[in-house]
């Protein structure tokens, strides 16, 4: 199993997934689409952090009334739900999609 980066193991001594267009490409199938997959999660992360600022705007505002601070605290938990059923729907896609990458490099 190859190690994860770190100051062993630098980011960039990670080969890149090839583009779908490369001779590598066969190995890597799907690799356009789990790279969507990713786009996604970060967008989605994205759309949270904003959401969350506003939610810490209501909360933290010692002038918010309490129909603000209970909106803002259904607003955090719906917030947490939809971002987990993201995660779990993309992780499982991923994870179907790289099963069948080759785990090394050869000659590693």
């Amino acid at each position: 199993m190859t190690p994860p980066p770190g100051p062993e193991r630098p980011l960039s001594a990670l080969r890149p997934i090839p583009s779908p267009g490369s001779a590598n490409a066969r190995r890597y199938h799907g690799s356009d689409h789990f790279l969507t997959l990713g786009d996604g999660v970060v967008r989605r992360l994205l759309d949270v952090l904003l959401r969350l600022d506003t939610i810490r705007g209501v909360l933290d505002e010692s002038d918010s009334t309490s129909a603000q601070v209970a909106a803002a605290r259904n607003d955090l938990s719906a917030l947490v739900a939809e971002l987990e059923n993201h995660i779990r729907v993309s992780n499982s896609a991923m994870l179907d999609i790289t099963s069948t990458w080759p785990t090394t490099e050869p000659g590693r």
